[in-house]
């Protein structure tokens, strides 16, 4: 029996659906949910998945189809935030059908409504930020869940993303670090686990099983610890019109910190428009994971240890390697790898024009470093990207490179 919720118990109304599920509602718009949902996971606590909902119907079923494929959904509760009134019965109505249609039949789904967050706001940023800060409050101060994944309901995953989530989910409990952030490199804990690789094109990705560590923001499907937002984010959260993920990017404490991100994505971007998005052609080279690789142990990636991850980066993709200066033009060295350092950071753009990595900045690096493959499985070559002030930390004395 799937139960699905939203409101105080003393509010609501009972209606038959079909002879599976039974769904308890309430007209508050406001009242929080306080029914009790999925028990802890062992070693981790509570957890959920957030979709977030807006209006776009057709992305919506396709989006929240993929996400009922997935495998280990049922292991945590589902929650429907949605912050555009005119579309809740839609979006309600599309969320049971397609439950109704799925294998699963033990599911526990809620259902937030958040209109102050976006009913009758004119900036779209402004929107997204508040009806984000509305869900982190309600899931970690009021429904006191552990984790919260986030998932906007424009993006189809692979049916192995939840096995990827809660495999992670542990890096994030040492983070903050006493409460205040540290700065030092070699010091960096995992803020956030994401499923998105912004460099996750068809020609760079390879493994699945591969994880990475970065410290720019990627969003478009990720998870946090309850601690990074009641102890740090929730005391800077912008109140203003700022894009949250710029801001987290840009300004937060936990812009130093770094983020899990694999090799091969996990969420795949469906719509063509968005408040930041016009029929992007990036996006129609993200490869989605298909899901049939096992999620390797953290200590084998060698990802939760800043230092080691260096250590593997280094011996991977820049002992061996040929070493060059960015000189305005470079040709493709396939079989072969390749580090190119560069200064002053704008130059990083033209070398992305080169090598297909997405336009805009250096996406899914890590102190300085990008790195990918280029290729296929036939011939490869590792490329990596370094900004020169970060080169000593790299093992690369960049005085020596002609």
């Amino acid at each position: 029996m799937v139960i699905l919720a939203c409101g105080i118990i003393a509010l609501i109304g009972i209606s038959i659906y079909s002879s599976q599920f039974i769904f308890v509602e309430s007209d508050d718009l406001t009242s929080f949910d306080h029914t009790p949902g999925k028990p802890a996971i062992a070693g981790l606590g509570k957890v959920a998945l957030v979709l977030i909902g807006h209006d776009r119907p057709e992305d919506f079923q396709q989006s929240v189809s993929s996400v009922l494929k997935a495998r280990r959904l049922n292991e945590m509760d589902i929650v429907l935030s949605m912050d555009y009134p005119p579309a809740y019965k839609t979006l309600k109505s599309l969320t049971r059908k397609l439950i109704d249609e799925s294998e699963y039949d033990d599911l526990s789904v809620k259902y937030w409504r958040n209109p102050t967050a976006g009913y009758g706001i004119r900036s779209s940023d402004l929107l997204i930020t508040q009806h984000h800060r509305k869900i982190f409050d309600r899931g970690f101060l009021e429904a006191k869940y552990d984790y919260l994944i986030l998932l906007e309901t424009d993006l189809t995953v692979s049916e192995d993303i939840f096995e990827y989530f809660l495999r992670a989910a542990p890096l994030l409990q040492t983070y903050p670090v006493h409460g205040s952030p540290q700065s030092a490199i070699g010091k960096r804990k995992f803020f956030c686990v994401s499923a998105w690789n912004d460099n996750g094109m068809h020609y760079h990705t390879l493994d699945e099983s591969r994880l990475t560590r970065t410290d720019y923001f990627p969003g478009l499907g990720w998870m946090i610890h309850r601690s990074t937002w009641t102890d740090v984010l929730r005391h800077e959260w912008p109140p203003g019109h700022a894009y949250y993920d710029d801001w987290i990017r840009e300004r937060s404490s936990v812009r130093i910190h770094d983020c899990l991100v694999p090799e091969v994505s996990r969420t795949h971007h469906i719509s063509r428009y968005g408040v930041h998005v016009r029929a992007d052609p990036w996006y129609d080279r993200m490869v989605l994971a298909s899901g049939n690789v096992p999620i390797p142990d953290l200590e084998y990636a060698l990802v939760g240890d800043s230092n080691l991850y260096r250590n593997r980066i280094i011996s991977e993709r820049i002992s061996g390697a040929r070493i060059v200066r960015w000189s305005g033009h470079i040709e493709i060295p396939f079989g072969q790898n390749i580090v190119i350092v560069f200064q002053p950071p704008k130059e990083v753009e033209k070398i992305n024009d080169i090598f297909g990595f997405f336009h805009r900045g250096m996406r899914n690096s890590f102190a300085g470093l990008m790195t990918a493959q280029l290729g296929d499985k036939y011939a490869r070559s590792n490329i990596t990207l370094v900004y020169e002030p970060n080169a000593p930390w790299w093992g690369i004395d960049a005085s020596s490179i002609s």
